[in-house]
């Protein structure tokens, strides 16, 4: 809604300062509304009786591997994005598939690995994280220091967002009985496939 300008007043897309506040606002609503359910959440209070044994290597794994993951992306999306404006693609377009897909390897990288070994809260909780992260505080930031403009963004791009999470919550939650089913993971990438192969053809 905040990006749709021209719907409603017919100005250019665009998110504004005032807009960026606002998606600031509900981050920090998100954030207080997280905080609280892990203060009364008695999974949590069982959890810190377990006892953690520190490790230094295992503090410099991450490190390392954050910095990978960091360069990866980066490497990728220049070589992506020097590549789609040799053949011609609009920025749009490389925002939306190229540059999305580079952004979203350390989130394939992290939950593949915690699906594999049956942790399956980390694995549907950094998918969902990272988009309301990016949504309201990634978003929030640039827009509140400077507006940013959407015009090359459509009302479809949103609607395939919003119904990806619409579809995302109805698997996990009823459908499947707080179960992502094979068959389900299959439907939302072969949409993905049919979503990315329309953008390409325009």
């Amino acid at each position: 809604f905040l990006g749709a300008d021209q719907l409603f007043d017919g100005e250019a897309n665009k998110l504004s300062t005032g807009d960026g506040l606002t998606l600031l606002a509900f981050f920090l609503i998100f954030l207080f509304y997280t905080f609280s359910i892990a203060k009364s959440d008695p999974q949590a209070e069982e959890g810190t009786e377990v006892k953690v044994k520190k490790s230094y290597i295992s503090i410099l794994m991450i490190i390392v591997g954050l910095a990978a993951l960091v360069g990866g992306g980066r490497l990728f999306v220049d070589a992506s994005v020097s590549l789609a404006r040799l053949l011609g693609m609009s920025e749009s377009i490389i925002g939306l598939t190229l540059v999305a897909a580079g952004t979203s390897l350390p989130e394939l990288a992290t939950s593949l690995v915690a699906a594999l070994k049956k942790q399956s809260d980390i694995a549907i909780g950094n998918v969902v994280g990272s988009n309301i992260f990016n949504i309201f505080f990634i978003l929030g930031v640039s827009a509140t220091i400077t507006p940013i403009r959407t015009l090359g963004i459509t009302i479809l791009d949103y609607a395939v967002m919003i119904g990806a999470a619409v579809l995302l919550f109805f698997f996990s939650r009823y459908y499947g009985r707080l179960t992502l089913k094979r068959w389900e993971g299959v439907l939302l990438l072969l949409l993905f496939v049919g979503y990315t192969a329309y953008l390409l053809q325009q």
